[in-house]
């Protein structure tokens, strides 16, 4: 589902991409702060949990508030709404049911602060260097296997504090609207190994894409 997910979002922007004009966003409008809105998804898997792929799709929306301090060098904070977690199902055969699929779910919903130093090119293109803080809202996580498994979640629960670190690229499509992708990794465990469900006896982690659109309109220009 995450790569129809991706594929359409790439389809979107690409075509987005045949309205740019020759136009540098960041050079044209010389302010010094600009402020927008971002939305986009996560690609998402968890290192650790024994299984592998980005099977998992999730939401990153919110808004960020870019400052640019020389033409080659700004900085940008933002407040999202992010979903992470991990998604795998495969067909599996017991003795007691025959043929069935086992599924394993979890959902990680956090509130999330990332701030990145962005290096500007004299070309629309963007490059972006930083680190994030998230805190964990919501945790939701299901094993499916042939003989039920009821989760202990006051037993397994996750760490409500997450450090991450971020790379990215930044594109400009048209004006204001950039497409973005990044990528990120948590710094600190999300969970350790004891109090896992499943997994390979280390501790775990976020490992996800973020692939966003971001739109920015301008503050009044400096000396104005």
């Amino acid at each position: 589902m995450s790569s129809r997910f991706s594929l359409l979002f790439l389809g979107c922007t690409l075509l987005a991409g045949r309205m740019a004009g020759q136009s540098h966003f960041f050079r044209d409008e010389q302010r010094t702060f600009y402020g927008g809105i971002v939305g986009g998804m996560n690609i998402c898997q968890v290192d650790g949990d024994g299984y592998g792929g980005y099977h998992k799709a999730g939401l990153n929306v919110g808004a960020c508030v870019y400052a640019q301090f020389t033409p080659a060098l700004g900085a940008s904070l933002e407040m999202l709404y992010v979903q992470k977690g991990a998604r795998d199902i495969n067909e599996s055969y017991s003795p007691y049911v025959g043929q069935y699929f086992a599924g394993y779910y979890l959902d990680l919903n956090y509130v999330e602060v990332p701030m990145m130093f962005n290096f500007f090119t004299n070309h629309k293109l963007h490059a972006s260097l930083g680190g994030s803080y998230s805190r964990l809202l919501k945790s939701k996580e299901d094993l499916t296997i042939d003989h039920g498994y009821a989760i202990d979640h006051d037993k397994y629960y996750f760490n409500k504090n997450e450090f991450s670190y971020l790379a990215g690229l930044t594109y400009q499509l048209y004006k204001g609207l950039f497409i973005n992708a990044r990528y990120q990794y948590s710094i600190n465990t999300i969970r350790p190994a004891e109090r896992a469900v499943v997994g390979w006896g280390i501790d775990e982690r976020n490992h996800l894409i973020n692939l966003r659109l971001i739109l920015l309109m301008g503050s009044a220009k400096d000396g104005e």
